[in-house]
């Protein structure tokens, strides 16, 4: 790739663009690199199928879009879709690989079927796109639960989740809000153990979770 003059942007190696099914709204939320350099994987959130309205007004269907690329030419590898019980309002928000580049995982909030809106982390074969697990937390109110981030152990055996999870009355919505972080087996998806925090006031959002190297300790802040 030739080189760009001083002071000036590189030139782009390759734009590519994904049109869902409904030719709707699509957004990339996530981006991330294999260790080898040889491919992107890319999350976000892609339309199902239109917007509807009914009794309850306007109505969406969404779905999470996982879009593997040639790192190289930006050509599309594979790409999976992924909706929840619920087939509702299903966003993807962060994705991480695995220490090797086996696996890919994706975290995001997703309808569930009676329990509002769930945490959702899909693990993915990083080669093919093949489901490996598909893990769900639903929060004490059945509310609105919604993961943010996700990191992986440097050993590649536990995946960590975190974002936040309606706590108190289910009438209250969104309103009492808790930091929620999980700790799965990554081979399984079995859920390990969750940890919740609650500030002094009623709403709490986790943004962001990392582990250090030696994976003793999950560090979470919102």
């Amino acid at each position: 790739m030739a080189s760009a003059p001083a002071g000036q942007p590189p030139p782009e190696a390759w734009v590519t663009r994904y049109d869902g099914p409904a030719s709707w709204t699509d957004v990339a939320e996530a981006v991330v690199v294999s260790p080898g350099g040889d491919r992107d994987y890319v999350t976000g959130v892609s339309t199902q199928r239109p917007a509807r309205c009914d009794e309850h007004g306007y109505r969406f269907s969404w779905a999470y879009a996982t879009i593997a690329y040639d790192a190289g030419t930006g050509e599309e590898i594979w790409v999976d879709r992924y909706r929840g019980p619920g087939r509702g309002a299903d966003h993807a928000n962060d994705l991480a690989l695995s220490p090797d580049g086996g696996a890919l995982y994706v975290t995001g909030g997703s309808g569930g079927e009676g329990t509002g809106k769930d945490y959702a982390t899909v693990a993915y074969e990083a080669a093919t796109g093949a489901r490996l697990w598909v893990s769900r937390y639903d929060g004490p109110t059945s509310g609105l639960d919604s993961a943010r981030s996700v990191a992986v152990a440097a050993d590649g055996a536990r995946v960590f989740v975190t974002g936040w999870s309606a706590d108190g009355e289910p009438a209250s919505g969104s309103r009492n809000l808790d930091h929620a972080t999980i700790a799965s087996d990554a081979r399984t998806g079995e859920e390990l153990w969750v940890a919740r925090y609650a500030g002094p006031t009623g709403r709490d959002h986790a943004f962001e979770v990392d582990v250090d190297p030696d994976a003793r300790t999950v560090f979470v802040t919102g």
